[in-house]
Order: structure tokens, then C-alpha cells, then sequence
């Protein structure tokens, strides 16, 4: 849907342009039609002072009349096509304000009308500057609105295969709770609203086929998605374990010591108390506080065996082949494997590992891909 918004709105910018060019020639014409007037005035005024009244004289000032009707109209044109760029300017300016919004989850209709729009913007602005929410629109890098179409996706693409199906006031609600979690903690959820749910369905369909939920993730950052996991066993009576792998010594091992969005710490003392703020208990998280790549991490997360997989570490090729390789070995037969950013620009070899290694590989059975995320079950 992110991609259809964007080519929408390069659209309607494309739009603009054919009709500024449209401007800039009836313009011209304007300009011209404008000399041929006043060419006509003086014919005119020489053709009344010297009496001609020839044919050849009259159908030369018929045709210099029909020339002054289409200056009219011409005029008229510009006018409509500089309404037109103002609508599209508004539409424009209304589209990315629904933008902003749907990133910290709220929704905005989309009015047709470019007075509607500037009434709605003014309102909802007034209204957000009194509570404060308007600010995560400053510091909220990812989407927090759940959009009908991603609802349909989950719907058509991932209950069948998960052996779930919620109604979509419950995956709301879901949402709902998602992103109330991560406003209790510090740091941030670095994941779209989307992508979020589908991890929580994930640890709801290995609940729905009676298993508790042992999961390992390699790269926590705030620990925010341990807590969202953890929604999905309120209530259920089942059990809940993570094993974490991140040395949590600033924001992805460099030099800054503070998240670079929200200038919150990367280090254990945040994850801790986050995990506290979420209702986990300290025996449900264990913190292997080493880099993945360390026989320290592998040797204490080889004293479990796990049904939920998440490669969130190293981002490189050679990073996530290491992770995959080194810890699969953990995850039990018919456990999930979940792959952070899959298919995005910002990390193309998670995706060219997956595509290269996991789409062929007899071990596992590929799920689905939708958004930011790949979906392997072992065998």
C-alpha cells in the first residue's frame, strides 16, 4: 500500500507538471493572441478612417475577431488549470499529513474536497498539539497505522497458513496493544505495525497447536519485541521463554552509544527495565549479553531447544549466513524462522541470502513474505 501511495502521489505530481506545461503554452498564446489584438485595432482604425469595406478587408477582420474569441478562451483555460494545480497542491500537502499521522497510528479519512482538507488538517492539528501526540510524528520512523490492506493480507496470505483466524477487531486490538506496549517502554519498535501482528500470529500459532513459546532472537535492541511476543500468552495459560543475543553496546555495535531516533541508551539496564514494564518475568528472558558470533552466545543458547527463531543481528551477507548456520541447529521440527528485513533497500543481503540459501533448502518449508519479513517452517 506504501508503494501505491507513493506512486499516487508521484502521480498527481506528474499531473501538476503536464498541466504547469499547459499553462506556460496557453501563456504564450495569450501573448500572442494579444499582439494579433492589437494589430486588429490598428487595421481597424486605419480600415474606418480610409473607408475600406472590401470583402478582402472584412474576412482579414473576421478572422482577427475569431482570433480575440479564442484569446477569451485561452484566458478562461488558465485560469481553470491554475485551480487545477492549487487542488493538486492541496491534495498533495493533505496526502503526506495523512502520512504523518498514520505513522503513530492514527487515521485520517481522505476527503475529496481541498477545502475539507485544509478544515481537517487545521482541526486535527489543533487537537494533537493539546495532547502531545503530534510529537512521535517527529522521532517515529516506522508506520503504526494497521491499513485495511494489510488486514487483507493477513486474512488471505497468512490465517490458512498459520491455523489462525481472528476477526479484524481483534487484529485491531491486537495492533491496539502492540503499540501501547511500546509506548510503556524506552527505546523503540523498530518493525511496521504490520509486521508486528504477524510476528504475534506466529507465536499465536504455535499456541493454537498446544505448545508454550520458547523463542530465540538474535538482536533485541530495546528488547520492545520480547515484550510484543508476550502478549500472545497473556491469558492462555501457556508458558513463555526468550533467549536474547545482543551485546546491547550501543546502537548496532557502533560508536554511538544512544539510539540514533529517539537518544535512548542501547545497554542492558533499558532492556531490563523494559522487560520489567511489560510483566515479564526475569526466569521468561535470559540476556546472552555476547555477539552471536562468540562461543560464549552459542554454547549458553545450545541449553534449549526453541520453536520460534528471529535473525534480527548482523544485516550483512555474511552476517546473517553465520547466524543461520550456527543456530539452526536450535530450532526444533516444525518451528518458525523469521527473517528481519526481507526485501528491503536498506538491507539487500538479508534478502539475497534468503533467496540464495532458504528458498531451496530441503530443511524448511518457505511459509510467506509479505512487507518486511520471510517466513521459513522446519520440517
Amino acid at each position: 500500500m506504501k508503494i501505491a501511495e507513493l506512486k499516487g502521489r508521484e502521480n498527481l505530481e506528474s499531473l501538476a507538471l503536464k498541466i504547469r506545461d499547459e499553462i506556460d503554452q496557453q501563456v504564450q498564446k495569450s501573448a500572442e493572441l494579444t499582439k494579433s489584438q492589437e494589430k486588429l485595432g490598428a487595421d481597424m482604425k486605419v480600415a474606418e478612417l480610409k473607408g475600406r469595406e472590401n470583402l478582402e478587408s472584412l474576412d482579414s477582420s473576421v478572422e482577427k475577431k475569431a482570433d480575440l474569441e479564442k484569446l477569451i478562451e485561452s484566458q478562461k483555460r488558465v485560469d481553470e488549470l491554475k485551480a487545477q494545480v492549487e487542488s493538486l497542491q492541496n491534495r498533495t500537502e493533505f496526502l503526506s499529513y495523512n502520512d504523518d499521522l498514520n505513522r503513530i497510528g492514527i487515521y485520517q479519512p481522505k476527503s475529496k474536497l481541498p477545502d475539507a482538507h485544509a478544515e481537517k488538517g487545521k482541526h486535527n492539528g489543533t487537537l494533537l498539539s493539546k495532547v502531545g501526540v503530534s510529537n512521535a510524528m517527529i522521532h517515529q520512523g516506522f508506520r503504526r497505522q494497521l491499513r485495511a490492506v494489510d488486514m487483507r493480507i493477513l486474512e488471505t496470505n497468512w490465517y490458512d497458513k498459520l491455523g489462525v483466524n481472528y476477526p479484524r477487531s481483534a487484529i485491531g486490538y491486537l495492533a491496539e496493544k502492540i503499540c501501547l506496549m511500546e509506548h510503556k517502554c524506552f527505546g523503540r519498535y523498530a518493525v511496521n505495525i504490520e509486521d508486528a501482528v504477524l510476528r504475534v500470529l506466529l507465536a499465536k500459532s504455535l499456541l493454537s497447536r498446544g505448545e508454550d513459546i520458547r523463542l530465540i532472537e538474535i538482536g533485541a535492541l530495546f528488547g520492545v519485541n520480547v515484550a510484543a511476543l508476550h502478549l500472545a500468552t497473556v491469558g492462555s495459560g501457556s508458558r513463555f521463554h526468550a533467549t536474547v543475543i545482543d551485546p546491547l553496546d550501543g546502537y548496532y555495535g557502533s560508536e554511538t552509544p544512544v539510539d540514533k531516533r529517539t537518544g535512548i541508551p542501547v545497554n542492558e539496564s533499558i532492556f531490563q527495565l523494559n522487560m520489567q514494564s511489560s510483566g515479564i518475568h526475569e526466569d521468561e528472558v535470559e540476556l546472552i549479553k555476547f555477539k552471536s558470533t562468540t562461543k560464549t552466545a552459542k554454547k549458553r543458547a545450545a541449553e534449549r531447544f526453541y520453536n520460534y527463531f528471529i535473525i534480527d543481528g548482523d544485516h550483512t551477507y555474511k552476517g546473517v549466513k553465520y547466524d543461520f548456520v550456527h543456530y539452526s541447529d536450535l530450532l526444533e521440527s516444525g518451528g518458525y524462522l523469521l527473517f528481519d528485513d526481507y526485501d528491503t533497500t536498506e538491507w539487500p543481503d538479508v534478502k539475497k541470502f534468503v533467496n540464495r540459501t532458504m528458498m531451496k533448502h530441503a530443511d524448511y518449508d518457505f511459509v510467506g513474505a509479505n512487507w518486511r519479513t520471510a517466513i521459513f517452517r522446519k520440517k
